[in-house]
């Protein structure tokens, strides 16, 4: 019967754990990775929660009638809970990096969003928890095979501190679990997109001050800007322009911040901008001897374009993008290998037990190099290799693609100077820039093909071929870096 009810139980756990996933986050996230990571993670949180709580109770009970023939079981037990809690950890902390690569897009919205701020206490945690186990398999569970039978006195207090030790253990993941429902109530940040230059005007009182807006090259949400002061206010040294970047009501964004001077009447400053939303630019000029002038600029940040496609993958392809990238996989299994076997023998005793924690280290940085060629965060095409060669026969092909669809909005010289663009928005996104490195043929080629809406970019798919889209890439690729011999 009570087997019975224990299958019953485990069985209802992962329903209701089940049920949570569905309902979670990740669910909302595009494919089926991010869904797959939660219920994972949250059914080896429970292992290792459910686990110290009931190692604790069974210390409990036997710390009150401690028979000296319970002592190999006991070994046995604390053996088999170290293990256990070593793999629920190393799960926890591979799973959850999925998540979090899923759903937080940058560094900047992890340090300035509710989301992030949560997700940074609850990864404290579970460093803390990393610790605690580090300890246990260092000073404690070393200590269960030096008592021998008859030690009574010793296994008890050696027991007791175990016991506080586990107890610890489930205090921490009962932080955890905490943590994690504080960081559900938070929508995780969304994606900025990659600022197209522009210009802004503001007026600090009376006088007009332009704002010159460049995105910084291999970033997606990074921004240098450059503000001109007008000459009447440059008559004496020592100006001072600050300038304030952030979501009005939010703690988002950044505040007071001095903006250097680069030249004669100009000022820089840089910014990132971690999620789309209403912004407002302040900024406050400081003439020497003067009064205080001040501005406001508010304008509307939008999504990244296609953001619906982007999602999580474990691609393979992107491993043999670069040689980086195959270096990177190799040494991340490398580590894997050498310290888990390292780690099995260190916990059977034939190699100090010091090594195990060598060994979860390395094991963990081996993960990370994988994950890190391995997890991307893309359109399914971008990795995908241009089938048309690059050539001056391909090329050429493709500017004729180019001049026939693309030219009448990106212009001749793809600068964002064609008729459309400037009758209908201005300058569009210059092909020419140097960010247009980052992106790889296989993204472009997905942009092509369904278009761009926020931009007003219409999609291809029905009117090129996929030859010609590559033959058009092809073309761009040239506008950069020059036709091919």
């Amino acid at each position: 019967r009570k087997a019975y009810l224990s299958v019953c139980t485990f069985v209802l756990g992962l329903a209701l754990l089940l049920i949570h996933s569905t309902t979670s986050h990740a669910a909302g996230l595009p494919g089926w990775l991010p869904f797959i990571s939660d219920l994972i993670h949250l059914i080896a949180a429970a292992i290792l929660g459910g686990g110290t709580i009931y190692f604790a109770c069974l210390l409990y009970t036997v710390l009150r009638h401690y028979p000296d023939k319970t002592l190999p079981n006991l070994r046995w037990i604390a053996f088999r809970f170290s293990n256990m809690a070593i793999v629920s950890l190393i799960v926890m902390l591979v799973s959850g990096a999925v998540l979090t690569v899923s759903n937080v897009h940058s560094i900047a919205a992890l340090d300035s969003t509710y989301y992030g701020t949560s997700l940074k206490i609850k990864i404290l945690l579970v460093i803390l928890l990393l610790c605690l186990l580090i300890y246990d398999l260092l000073k404690t569970s070393p200590g269960l095979n030096e008592i021998t039978v008859g030690e009574t006195d010793t296994a008890q207090s050696l027991f007791a501190r175990y016991r506080k030790l586990v107890l610890s253990m489930s205090f921490m993941v009962l932080l955890v679990t905490i943590a994690t429902g504080v960081m559900v109530k938070y929508t995780p940040p969304d994606t900025a997109p990659f600022l197209t230059p522009q210009s802004w005007t503001l007026n600090a009182g009376e006088y007009p001050v332009r704002i010159d807006v460049q995105p910084v090259a291999g970033s997606m949400n990074n921004v240098r800007f450059e503000l001109y002061v007008p000459d009447v206010l440059m008559q004496q040294p020592g100006i001072l322009v600050n300038y304030s970047l952030y979501i009005p009501e939010s703690s988002i964004g950044v505040k007071d911040v001095e903006a250097i001077q680069v030249s004669q009447n100009s000022f820089q400053g840089e910014a990132t901008f971690p999620m789309p939303g209403s912004w407002r630019l302040e900024l406050e000029v400081y003439p020497p001897g003067g009064n205080q002038l001040s501005g406001v600029y508010n304008f509307e940040l939008p999504s990244l374009p296609l953001v619906k496609d982007l999602r999580t993958y474990l691609s393979l392809s992107s491993i043999v993008y670069s040689p980086a990238n195959k270096i990177t996989f190799i040494v991340g299994i490398f580590l894997i290998m050498i310290y888990g076997w390292l780690t099995w023998r260190s916990q059977s005793g034939q190699f100090p037990r010091w090594i195990t924690i060598l060994g979860l280290v390395s094991i963990s940085i081996g993960i990370s190099l994988l994950m890190s060629v391995t997890l991307v965060k893309t359109y399914p095409s971008t990795y995908w290799q241009n089938p048309q060669a690059y050539t001056a026969m391909s090329v050429n092909a493709g500017q004729a693609v180019y001049m026939e669809s693309c030219a009448e909005c990106h212009g001749d010289t793809g600068v964002g100077d064609g008729p459309w663009a400037i009758e209908n928005r201005g300058m569009i996104p210059s092909l020419v820039s140097p960010h247009m490195d980052i992106h790889t043929d296989g993204e472009i080629y997905w942009w092509i093909t369904y278009g761009i809406p926020s931009l007003d970019m219409p999609p291809l798919e029905n009117e090129l071929t996929e030859d010609r889209r590559w033959q058009s890439i092809n073309f761009v690729r040239s506008l950069r870096h020059g036709i091919p011999n």
